[in-house]
């Protein structure tokens, strides 16, 4: 593909997204929302740094579940989304389902808490999106059908990495991904 191309492509997804965002309610953009989301558009590895209440959650889920939802169902995780404590796990997932259920996507939380009922349906019938915790996933990597799952992974979102990175817990999730 021609750098023009490709430079159309990705600015006629921008505003696929902005578009989505107005329709999500967003009146306006916040600073970080603007410099993340044509990154976020063109695939590119981010790390999204911004004060809290400022939209960083939005600025990934948003376009990410844009991506999933214009992808082939499959019966497979296409985005993960990790958090460090089961807790904002639960938030996270109650603050986002708005946005995946917009899209018409599946979304479940797996975690140390999650029940044997839960686990078997994830396992059975995975969600297009699945937030877990950094030990969930490490888990899920010995299960053979869970592997299969995450076998078409095109997302990983890490919400607060700053409280893994220097310890045991982010030695173990950088060696999962």
């Amino acid at each position: 593909m021609s750098e023009l191309s490709q430079e159309k492509t990705h600015k006629k997804l921008l505003d696929s997204v902005i578009d989505k965002f107005e329709a999500l309610g967003f009146t306006q953009l916040t600073e970080i929302q603007k410099r993340a989301i044509p990154l976020v558009v063109q695939k590119k590895d981010s790390l999204i740094i911004a004060p809290t209440g400022s939209g960083k959650t939005e600025c990934s889920v948003i376009p990410v579940f844009s991506f999933v939802s214009g992808s082939k169902k499959t019966g497979k995780i296409k985005a993960l989304y990790i958090t460090p404590l089961r807790a904002l796990n639960r938030d996270v997932f109650k603050r986002i389902i708005k946005y995946a259920e917009s899209d018409d996507l599946t979304i479940e939380i797996r975690h140390g808490d999650t029940s044997q009922s839960a686990r078997k349906r994830i396992t059975l019938t995975p969600p297009d999106i699945l937030i877990t915790t950094p030990e969930t996933l490490v888990i899920l990597l010995t299960q053979e059908k869970m592997l299969n799952a995450l076998s078409e992974l095109e997302w990983v979102i890490i919400d607060e990495i700053h409280d893994l990175l220097s310890n045991e817990r982010g030695s173990q999730l950088s060696l999962s991904l």
